[in-house]
């Protein structure tokens, strides 16, 4: 996933979370052009940073004492290992990827054609007819590859039992709303087990969604149309006016899939199903529970969560891939991810840097479930970090320690010691999810707003 992190989630609309009955509901990363405004009314303990790498610095000089990111945003502290200097102190509830979704009533043949159509798809990033040319943000023209516009680098299949998570209070949904019925109006499956396009059968009607960058958004729904239908697809992509239109049109049935974000899906689109979830590899620290259900964490508990991160660096530093850059070998460490093959492993665990025999138990099952090809993750989590030994640091500590993971502390002890540093108001790994964590953690907190 980049560092920029457009894969990171925000609020509704202008962005990407919205809300579930009376509940923030997660909404993924294909975000709308936020408002500097969004950024007002916001907590006198709050400081805004200018990114993710800028909250590492703020932590690293002791302008802020506390922040949140994706992953290990550590890592982004330029000049010296984050991983040295900072500490992991928190995590918190997953983040429900986006993905793509099916109307309730496309069969199973057609939903297991789709699936196949987008992953050999966005896989195939050596084909230059899935680029378009777009500006950056200096005006600099620069190739694109079609599925950036969303950040989506590989989707997972997901399984029709799983479950979707859609609020900061881990509430689930059913991924599909709709049992599958066999069969198809779009594609046959051949002896080989290949999918063929019907003849004489509608297109099949996909919908964008709109994004940061709308003209780009256009231009990749009509380079993938071109693509698809020169393989045979028979396919029409449009890009919606916005989330909800998206939803309500897979809703009704007007249209047969859609690209939305978990939280417009969850609210907008009940009765369709959501049978791919783009991602990123699966870390070695937060595992799913198998490669079959990759939307479910096989960890909730925070203090196993906690250690892992702060410890992978050291226990899984064999994860290391050679490859030629430039004509020449270079070797990539992937401490931060599960090692594709046992030789990449660790042997044993070590618990005094957050390996325990639960987590290396699944992530060997894991590599043996892969198989050298192990699917993307379909969720992320926010993790709180502080400068090490740092008065607040000590404290969440001690608690974590001797409290385990529903540790308490009251807001009004630890009130003064704490700064924290966000990147926006809508950004559900800076600020939604990390003000539940503060919630759930901190006695008499109520909240990031002003």
């Amino acid at each position: 996933m980049k560092k920029n992190k457009k894969f990171i989630f925000s609020i509704a609309t202008v962005s990407l979370v919205a809300s579930l009955v009376a509940m923030p509901i997660v909404a993924a990363s294909c975000s709308t052009n936020a408002k500097t405004s969004n950024q007002a009314n916001v907590a006198n303990f709050l400081i805004k940073a200018n990114g993710y790498t800028d909250a590492m610095v703020k932590l690293d000089v002791e302008t802020a004492t506390l922040a949140g990111g994706w992953g290990d945003t550590r890592s982004l502290l330029k000049g010296k290992d984050g991983r040295e200097t900072l500490v992991v102190v928190g995590a918190t509830q997953i983040v429900a990827n986006d993905g793509i979704q099916a109307k309730g009533s496309l069969k199973r043949t057609d939903v297991e054609a789709v699936k196949k159509m987008f992953q050999d798809a966005v896989l195939d990033k050596e084909n230059k007819n899935l680029y378009i040319n777009v500006k950056d943000k200096k005006g600099v023209e620069k190739e694109k590859f079609v599925f950036s516009v969303y950040d989506h680098g590989n989707y997972s299949s997901i399984a029709e039992d799983a479950k979707i998570s859609v609020d900061t209070k881990g509430t689930e949904v059913n991924a599909y709303q709709t049992a599958l019925v066999d069969g198809g109006d779009y594609f046959e499956k051949t002896e080989s087990g290949e999918f063929k396009r019907k003849s004489n059968t509608p297109k099949l009607k996909i919908r964008f969604i709109p994004s940061n960058d709308p003209a780009g958004v256009g231009q990749a729904s009509k380079k993938l149309e071109t693509y698809l239908n020169k393989k045979g697809f028979n396919v029409n992509i449009t890009v919606a006016t916005d989330y909800n239109a998206a939803a309500l049109s897979l809703k009704n049935g007007s249209i047969d899939i859609a690209f939305l974000p978990a939280g417009s899906w969850a609210k907008e689109a009940t009765g369709t199903n959501f049978i791919l979830s783009a991602g990123r590899d699966v870390q070695v620290v937060d595992p799913y529970v198998s490669v079959n259900n990759t939307t479910t964490p096989a960890f909730e508990n925070e203090k196993l969560l906690v250690n892992a991160l702060n410890g992978y660096k050291t226990f899984n530093e064999k994860n290391k891939i050679k490859q030629i850059k430039d004509g020449k070998e270079t070797t990539e460490s992937r401490d931060l991810y599960v090692p594709k093959t046992s030789d990449l492993a660790a042997t044993a665990a070590d618990p005094e840097h957050g390996y325990t025999e639960e987590l290396k138990s699944k992530v060997d099952a894991l590599i043996t479930e892969g198989k050298g090809n192990l699917p993307v993750v379909g969720y992320y989590r926010s993790y709180i970090m502080a400068k090490k030994d740092s008065p607040i640091a000590k404290k969440i500590e001690q608690a974590l320690n001797e409290q385990g993971s529903n540790w308490k502390l009251n807001w009004d002890e630890v009130k003064d010691l704490i700064k924290y540093a966000y990147t926006s108001t809508t950004s559900s790994a800076s600020y939604i999810f990390p003000e539940a964590w503060f919630k759930k953690h901190f006695i008499g907190f109520k909240t990031f707003q002003g």
